[in-house]
């Protein structure tokens, strides 16, 4: 393993460790009362919804920061630049509309899209490294 792969590895790791809170708390706002009656100390049950929208966006910002390594560290190309922009300010919109508005269906288009986001990204950096 070179010193880059090490790099890049860490960094896939780090993508998907900081993309997995916003995705499932943001399910959790919306089976909050699932998790509440099952006794499931969720993000939302424990510390309430609107700290667990707070949480979202603010994990959401570091998952796009964590996204933008790559090209910084000179690990991946324009491709994967452009689509890492385009795809966390879609990534960030929805994770700030779920903080400032609330509710569940924010919520539940927080979670579709925190999917999408993640296959999106992932085939961003397979596409760049075939260019």
């Amino acid at each position: 393993m070179t010193p880059d792969n090490a790099w890049v590895y860490a960094i896939l790791f780090a993508i998907i460790f900081m993309w997995t809170p916003p995705h499932f708390w943001a399910l959790a706002i919306v089976r909050m009362k699932d998790y509440e009656n099952a006794k499931v100390p969720m993000l939302p049950v424990v510390r309430g919804e609107l700290e667990t929208r707070r949480q979202i966006f603010i994990y959401t910002i570091e998952l796009v920061v964590v996204t933008l390594l790559l090209p910084i560290l000179d690990l991946a190309g324009g491709f994967y630049l452009g689509a890492a922009l385009v795809l966390g300010g879609a990534l960030l919109y929805a994770a700030w509309a779920v903080w400032k508005q609330g509710g569940n269906k924010l919520a539940w288009r927080m979670y579709k899209w925190s999917s999408t986001y993640l296959v999106f990204i992932f085939l961003a950096i397979m596409i760049d490294a075939v260019l």
